[in-house]
């Protein structure tokens, strides 16, 4: 099973590939061939001559072992999620892997209890692990890359996340995360997480009339968003389209965070 996941994202139309503890690149989804990626402790793979290889002899572009790991799944999925489960931190453990009595309304690890964010960041830190990249995040818009470790990604969440529960969000409460594709967004989401609130992302750059309706339906105590989201040919602002969207939406938060973008 993979393990202690890095998730490096790369320029648009590339690839989505994670990287085990054993240093094995484990290939997902590609999108366009053609591209190269790198990590910093690999070599570099030529995923265009790869494909182009497997293509030519008519083999699929995918390993053995995925071929395996699919095929486990499918013949026997409760085993396979349950041994897949095991490779993460649990509070309390499952009564029944699979609760399939109300078809199809399936019900996985009925009775289990877990923290998201714990196991996607802390866990790896308790594991020595917090010098390793967790976020690689590379804008072709601003023309800049930025390497966040476990560690410093656990320090930044977690001082969100203290301060949400002196704003007093709780377990159940709901925050609206408005704000551009930005590792910011990643450490809100998972902030909310730590504490039990309940996340809706709202895409960056919606107008003020699309943000309030889903600030109606949501309901949210507090609302996260930037000082602007950056495009091919402009920066569009965030704050005049939330101060328009709270005066239009009938439900007005508590309160509002503005992250300050440094480029700006």
């Amino acid at each position: 099973m993979i393990s202690n996941l890095t998730l490096s994202v790369l320029r648009p139309s590339s690839l989505f590939c994670f990287w085990s503890r054993s240093g094995q690149s484990k290939v997902f989804r590609l999108f366009a061939a053609g591209m190269t990626t790198w990590h910093s402790e690999m070599p570099r793979v030529d995923l265009r001559e790869t494909a182009d290889k497997s293509l030519s002899k008519g083999q699929p572009f995918y390993s053995q072992e995925y071929q395996q790991h699919f095929e486990s799944a499918r013949d026997d999925p409760e085993s396979f999620w349950a041994e897949a489960a095991q490779e993460i931190t649990w509070y309390k453990q499952w009564d029944t892997v699979l609760d399939n009595k109300n078809p199809p309304f399936a019900k996985w690890f009925p009775g289990g209890l877990l923290n998201v964010c714990h196991n996607a960041v802390d866990r790896h830190v308790d594991a020595g692990l917090g010098d390793r990249l967790a976020i690689i995040h590379d804008s072709p818009v601003t023309n800049t890359v930025r390497f966040i470790t476990y560690r410093q990604l656990q320090d930044q969440v977690s001082s969100l996340a203290g301060t949400f529960a002196q704003w007093n969000i709780r377990r159940g409460d709901r925050v609206v995360i408005y704000m551009p594709m930005i590792p910011e967004a990643i450490i809100a989401m998972l902030a909310c997480a730590r504490i039990g609130a309940i996340h809706s992302v709202v895409f960056g750059g919606f107008a003020a009339r699309e943000l309030a309706i889903r600030m109606n339906h949501t309901e949210p105590k507090l609302v996260i968003s930037a000082s602007y989201g950056v495009e091919p040919n402009r920066l569009i602002e965030y704050k005049p389209i939330l101060e328009e969207a709270i005066h239009l939406c009938e439900h007005k938060p508590e309160k509002c965070i503005i992250y300050n973008r440094p480029e700006m």
